[in-house]
Parts: structure tokens; C-alpha cells; sequence
């Protein structure tokens, strides 16, 4: 971050450029899988409008320099004054050097939609409004709803989530690559000759949208069920559980359906 609030983009691009296709390597090898430029770019977007935080240097340099350049133009101003009064004045009416050619670059990743606000987080924003807008327009209709999906409040809840055995809030790998691959969009199953089919005979997609809503066996009753026993055996929340009611009432469903399954 000190190199990109410090150097003009223009002199560093080639590097950082290198920098982002190691990171995108990185995340293949994470996700065992390649990934498309719409699923890197949404790798690239913060957390709470569906993307994992993997900042894209070359995107973000821009407003990291001009961000410098604004906070620090008083203090540069201030140390010249007394001695170079003309030079002073140059630099509190003009744009220092790399300055222009930033704001060009970053003036053409917003689309000419430069914003008020030209803090680093106003040029930010700005820069992740506008890939979030092309992503969607050359998504299909199935990835522009999952991606309004991802929006929602909580909805990278587990992306940010300690992850604490004790209250369940962990995932092993495996199942961790599942839930990546699917909050961007990339295939879990192989493309094969050999169909795979659900527990109720459905073939499955590539991107395994039948298992999130297959009524077979009621495995999503199942999963919240398993949940719900499992911080009521494991953790503190049990005490104030027992004072509603709730787990009580639990307990007695699954003995239920235990008499009533085959």
C-alpha cells in the first residue's frame, strides 16, 4: 500500500499487473479450479456487495496515489512557501507529477462517472460501482440473480466469521472450496460424459443449483436442524435457550420424526 500511495500507477504497472496474475493463480490453486475474468473480477469487489476483498492492485493504485496527492498537498505547500514562493504557487494551482495521468486512468475504469467525494474510499467505491455494473451486464439472468443474492445483509456473514470449532463457526477445506466456488459462480462438478445425479435421480448442473433446493429427504430441514442441535450440545447458548423454550421444543420434533421415519 506505501508503493501505491507513493509512486505514479503509470511507473509501477507493469509489476502490479504481475502482482494481480499471482493473486489470481493464488485463488485458482485455492479453488482447484480456473476462473473466469466476470468470477475474478468478482473476487476483486468487497465483501458486502459479493465479492471475497481481493483487491485488484492495478485498480486500486489510482486512488491510492490520489489520495496522497490530496492529503498531502498542504504540508508540501507549507515546507516550500517560505523559501520558493513561486514554486509554492505553481503547486497549490497545478497537478504534481503522475497526478493527471492517474486521474485519466481512473477517470476510464468509472466510466467518466467521477465522483464528489475524492478520498480514497469516494474513488474506491466509485471503482466498485462501476465493475459491479459491468459484471452484471455481461452476466447471465442465473449470475445477475446470484449476485443480487450476495447483497443481502449477513449474506458474507461466513466469509468474515473467526472461524471457532466450539460454536461451529469452521469449515474444513474441502467444504470450504464448495461455498467459494459457489459465491463466485464457478462450476463444482466437472464438465464429464458421466452424469452425476442427486440422492432423487435429478442429473445435476455444473454448478449444483439442485442441491440447494432438492426436497429429497428434507435435507435442508436437515442441515438447520443440525445446527441448532449442535450449539444446544456444545455451547453456553444452551442456559438461555432452555429459559424460551426452544431447544425444548426441538428435541421433542427430532424424537418425533424419529418415530415416524421407516
Amino acid at each position: 500500500m506505501h508503493l501505491l500511495r507513493t509512486t505514479p500507477p503509470g511507473r509501477v504497472m507493469v509489476q502490479l499487473q504481475r502482482f494481480d496474475k499471482g493473486l489470481r493463480r493464488s485463488l485458482q490453486a485455492i479453488l482447484r479450479s480456473s476462473v473466469s475474468d466476470l468470477s475474478w473480477f468478482q473476487a476483486t469487489l468487497p465483501i458486502r456487495i459479493g465479492g471475497l476483498g481481493l483487491r485488484e492492485a492495478c485498480r486500486t493504485a489510482p486512488a491510492a496515489f490520489l489520495e496522497s496527492c490530496n492529503s498531502t498537498r498542504p504540508l508540501m505547500w507549507h515546507l516550500i512557501s517560505n523559501d520558493f514562493q513561486s514554486l509554492a504557487d505553481s503547486l497549490n494551482n497545478s497537478l504534481l507529477p503522475g497526478e493527471h495521468t492517474a486521474m485519466s486512468y481512473l477517470n476510464s475504469l468509472v466510466q467518466n462517472d467521477f465522483p464528489n467525494d475524492t478520498s480514497q474510499h469516494g474513488f474506491q467505491k466509485a471503482l466498485d460501482a462501476s465493475l459491479l455494473s459491468t459484471i452484471k451486464s455481461h452476466s447471465s439472468l442465473r449470475d445477475q440473480a446470484r449476485l443480487s443474492t450476495l447483497a443481502f445483509p449477513h449474506s458474507g456473514s461466513w466469509l468474515r466469521a473467526c472461524p471457532n470449532q466450539q460454536f461451529g463457526l469452521s469449515m474444513n477445506k474441502k467444504k470450504f472450496v464448495i461455498a467459494s466456488r459457489v459465491w463466485l459462480g464457478v462450476p463444482i462438478f466437472p464438465s464429464s460424459p458421466n452424469a452425476v445425479r442427486c440422492t432423487c435421480g435429478q442429473v445435476l448442473d455444473n454448478f449444483g443449483d439442485h442441491l440447494l433446493g432438492c426436497g429429497r429427504r428434507a435435507l435442508r430441514t436437515k442441515r438447520h436442524d443440525a445446527l441448532i442441535k449442535r450449539h444446544n450440545l456444545s455451547t453456553p447458548l444452551r442456559q438461555q435457550w432452555l429459559q424460551t423454550g426452544t431447544d425444548m421444543q426441538f428435541f421433542q420434533l427430532q424424537k418425533t420424526r424419529r418415530h415416524l421415519s421407516p
